[in-house]
């Protein structure tokens, strides 16, 4: 993990003495990053700060719009996304993940793909629409020739797939699961496309970040183990078991 930062264990690295707010940006997820303030993973962003003496400012924005800001440095923070080796430069990764994702399914008419048997190969040149900036194709997609559709918000995809100006529509489960098609669901079918990995807050590259980071390091590993992100968890009705798991291995 040599692309995430290193933990000093004392304040005079951390800097939590010097930096007093941090500001952290997300695109609106339903039970995760609501727009009024609650949510889980606001909640442990939230806890793990302010038990640090710093005060949290939370900003719901499009997904590509909170990536630049941190990128930019208008913001200190944004919840919720992979670790890319590859494409890690002007970000900065603790080592503490703050979930494991929930699974990326695929929607289609009954039909329109033979995803049984040839899994993405049976997106080749179809039109496929995710929320933009989500950038699968750089992903667990990446190499699939596709016809890539960015899509502002899932209701958009489900309108269009419904429609038939798209063949299929990408998303987390959660998400397609609260727009279920206005005609039968049983003319469409859902499939699970890829398992969830580890989920983080990612900072922008400076030093107050580089700080900040290494804050949320040491408290998330203090809540964890006080028990307080497992009753998170249970709040918001998310399985812990998962992210238990995971961290176990540490």
């Amino acid at each position: 993990m040599l692309a995430f930062i290193s933990v000093v264990m004392c304040s005079e690295a951390t800097g939590s003495d010097r930096i007093q707010t941090i500001k952290v940006v997300s695109e609106e997820w339903q039970g995760y990053t609501n727009s009024d303030g609650t949510g889980l993973y606001w909640e442990i962003v939230t806890a793990v700060f302010s038990s640090a003496g710093i005060q949290v400012e939370l900003s719901t924005t499009p997904w590509k719009r909170a990536k630049q800001q941190v990128k930019r440095q208008v913001a200190d923070a944004y919840v919720g996304d992979y670790y890319y080796p590859e494409g890690h430069i002007g970000f900065l990764y603790p080592s503490w993940h703050i979930s494991i994702e929930e699974d990326v399914v695929v929607r289609f008419r009954k039909g329109t793909l033979d995803w049984e048997n040839r899994r993405y190969g049976s997106l080749h040149e179809k039109k496929i629409a995710w929320v933009r900036g989500y950038d699968f194709d750089q992903g667990f997609l990446e190499g699939v020739r596709l016809i890539k559709v960015e899509i502002d918000s899932v209701e958009q995809g489900v309108t269009l797939l419904e429609k038939g100006r798209v063949d299929a529509l990408v998303d987390y489960d959660s998400a397609l699961s609260m727009h279920a098609p206005s005609t039968s669901t049983s003319q469409f079918v859902t499939a699970v496309t890829k398992k969830g990995e580890k989920l983080f807050v990612v900072f922008s590259d400076s030093e107050n970040s580089n700080s900040l980071a290494a804050i949320f390091d040491i408290e998330m590993e203090k809540l964890v183990k006080n028990g307080t992100i497992a009753e998170l968890y249970e709040k918001y009705g998310i399985n812990f078991e998962p992210y238990q798991s995971s961290i176990q291995k540490r």
